[in-house]
């Protein structure tokens, strides 16, 4: 969706569903021994869903006027943690990650040095404990400081870093940011992105929007740039002020994204049709059935 202010205000909102069915649309397949493909579910699903979104983002930015200042803004982080801990094939990081996520940043890049346009991620209510573990850093007693080494044996509650234990970034940032105002830059320490981002490093800030702490993540080339960090921490702040605490471009996505149970049941029926079109059988579970169907 894009949301304009200014001298000619307006919005544009769109909504693209997507049947797949065909086999090659619904894996990832290795060009060294396509015998074995990747299918595409679970946590995998929601990776593909999080490139799309943001190759469509991509999409949007092109379309605008090259005078605009803009703000391309995602929901939640620019770090696809679902690969932080799985044990999927390279193949599917080089064609998911590489290929496909990191080439539609790239494309955000190419554009942002002929216009002022930036794109961030925006998390509520973050976890995240990043500045607080730097927080347990400066209060090691060792140098350098080394967990296994030196505080194995000793007691939680008893390590000289336990005065920081609980606290997340939010709760540190809360007692030092005034409404509005936004924190220094730090690098994320994800493997996956020191592994795969290159010069889309993901870098982050928190802000005090009032409600909450939010945090912010951007790539590097948007963090190293004072214009478009300056543009993206405004932004956002206005959009929150607009949106009640909540950057309004985000809550208008969400609703967008709304499926109710009547329009549930109309794509199922058309999902069905499709692929009996297709020759394909639509197979459904009795307890679903019957879900359908009214009794007396």
């Amino acid at each position: 969706m894009e949301l304009r202010y200014g001298a000619a205000p307006g919005a544009r909102l769109e909504s693209y569903p997507r049947l797949y069915s065909d086999p090659e649309e619904m894996a990832v397949v290795d060009p060294q021994d396509r015998l074995r493909p990747q299918l595409i579910e679970g946590q995998l699903l929601g990776i593909v869903r999080g490139i799309q979104e943001l190759q469509a983002l991509a999409d949007f930015a092109e379309s605008l006027p090259e005078d605009m200042p803009a703000l391309a803004l995602v929901d939640g982080t620019l770090i696809l943690l679902s690969f932080l801990g799985q044990t999927f094939p390279d193949y599917v990081k080089r064609q998911l990650l590489q290929d496909e996520f990191l080439a539609a940043l790239t494309r955000l890049r190419i554009l942002s040095e002929k216009r002022p346009l930036a794109v961030a991620g925006y998390i509520s209510l973050p976890g995240s404990t990043e500045v607080v573990n730097a927080l347990r850093v400066s209060l090691c007693p060792y140098d350098p400081p080394d967990c296994d080494a030196h505080c194995r044996v000793i007691q939680p509650g008893e390590r000289p870093c336990d005065e920081v234990d609980g606290l997340r970034d939010r709760d540190v940032l809360l007692r030092h940011l005034q409404e509005g105002e936004r924190s220094g830059v730090f690098s994320s320490q994800s493997s996956v992105v020191r592994d795969w981002y290159g010069e889309h490093e993901v870098r982050f800030f928190y802000v005090n929007l009032g409600d909450e702490i939010g945090r912010v993540e951007v790539p590097a080339w948007v963090a190293q740039n004072d214009g478009l960090l300056s543009l993206t921490h405004s932004l956002i702040v206005d959009q929150s002020r607009r949106g009640h605490g909540y950057p309004v471009a985000l809550s208008e996505a969400h609703e967008q994204a709304v499926v109710s149970g009547r329009d549930r049941q109309e794509f199922a029926r058309l999902v069905e049709e499709s692929l009996e079109r297709r020759q394909l059988t639509a197979s459904t579970s009795e307890k679903d059935l019957s879900k359908r169907l009214k009794w007396l």
